[in-house]
């Protein structure tokens, strides 16, 4: 129950960061989520001389490749033997980080235009803070979105506009 009410944070658009974030997110499988969410990292509103983009394969039966819609600066790596899942997968991507800041997104997720800003602006006035963020579980339709397309769409700011909020699952922090 930790009240940070007392710390004022920039709006998003209001200010210039500094510090340098790497994105870290564990795949295993689903070629075609992973291109999305990377297709959604290329359009954020986070400097992206700043924002770095590593993908660890933790062992996928088919290798995962970057997509046809990546960030600037994105490598894809595969997680180190004698060990696996999501925690290990993590682990060395952070090893292989170089951002001041380690932002984790699971490689099934399609992040709004704003998500690393948001995310990042807390980090620019508290170096000890873990923050948090909201997701919604939308229905998978294989197909259904182009990277292209999503990046188009998340770069205009109507990321929203791809999947019906109303058919949205649970919501999660």
């Amino acid at each position: 129950r930790n009240d940070y009410g007392s710390v004022v944070v920039p709006g998003v658009g209001e200010w210039e960061p500094w510090l340098s974030v790497s994105v870290v997110l564990p795949a295993y499988g689903h070629q075609e989520k992973l291109d999305l969410v990377l297709a959604s990292l290329a359009a954020q509103s986070y400097p992206s001389r700043l924002l770095e983009v590593v993908v660890v394969d933790d062992g996928s039966p088919e290798p995962l490749v970057l997509g046809p819609v990546v960030p600037e600066h994105v490598r894809l790596i595969r997680s180190s033997g004698g060990a696996w899942g999501s925690a290990h997968a993590v682990n060395c991507g952070v090893a292989a980080s170089s951002g001041d800041v380690v932002l984790r997104l699971d490689a099934d997720m399609l992040v709004f235009r704003e998500h690393v800003e948001s995310q990042l602006r807390w980090h620019h006035r508290l170096d000890y803070a873990a923050v948090l963020g909201h997701k919604l579980f939308v229905d998978w339709v294989p197909g259904r979105h182009s990277a292209e397309r999503v990046r188009e769409e998340v770069a205009a700011g109507r990321a929203g506009a791809l999947f019906d909020p109303a058919t949205a699952d649970t919501h999660w922090i």
